[in-house]
């Protein structure tokens, strides 16, 4: 008995197309994997430079002197530390502080490092905050 024009796919043309998904897939996942380890770096700088800049205007709206020390993978703002998850920090000097009217004790460069991508976080003398990569 013919049933006329019979649509569909063949089972060897799904197993492949599942194939080539597949291989495609291989091929995708390790880049995927890299790009998203190196956003992470970018995302724990931006968090740096955001908490330096909330540090900053807390010292300014509550007239006190805020600290800000370093490690070789965290760093502490006003007692409150933060730990990086993938990242090392290059700070020089190691520790400052934001006084009062918004000026920290010392300029400073904080570099953030990981998967084969750095972040600079620039502090000035004027209270500036900038970041570059």
């Amino acid at each position: 008995m013919h049933c006329g024009n019979a649509r569909g796919f063949s089972l060897l043309e799904v197993i492949i197309v599942i194939a080539l998904f597949a291989i495609l897939g291989a091929v995708a996942l390790p880049n995927l994997l890299e790009m998203g380890r190196k956003d992470q770096v970018k995302t724990e700088a931006r968090l740096l430079k955001d908490q330096l800049a909330n540090a900053r205007a807390t010292a300014i709206e509550n007239n006190k002197t805020i600290p800000v020390v370093f490690a070789a993978n965290s760093y502490t703002i006003d007692g409150r530390q933060t730990t990086l998850k993938s990242t090392t920090i290059n700070p020089v000097p190691a520790n400052f502080s934001w006084n009062s009217r918004g000026y920290p004790s010392v300029a400073s460069s904080i570099s953030i490092a990981g998967e084969g991508s750095t972040f600079t976080i620039t502090v000035s003398l004027a209270g500036g905050i900038d970041i570059s990569r």
